[in-house]
């Protein structure tokens, strides 16, 4: 999930979240911004980025779980 929230000095900033659904759990993870300091220039440099990292243990971050009663 994409999220493109307002930064300093009005900049458009976006964040990126990952989401899993198990049983009655929803669960939301930050992609950390710890990982890459850079902007990316391409949709497919994002894809890459993602496909690169997405397994490693630090890459997401402060999971939110929701669970259904």
């Amino acid at each position: 999930m994409n999220l493109i929230v307002d930064g300093a000095k009005g900049k458009k900033i976006n964040v990126f979240y990952g989401v899993k659904i198990k049983n009655d759990t929803l669960e939301f993870s930050e992609v950390s911004d710890k990982i890459r300091k850079t902007e990316f220039d391409s949709q497919k440099e994002l894809i890459s980025f993602f496909e690169k990292n997405i397994t490693r243990s630090d890459f997401f971050i402060n999971p939110l779980q929701l669970i259904r009663k």
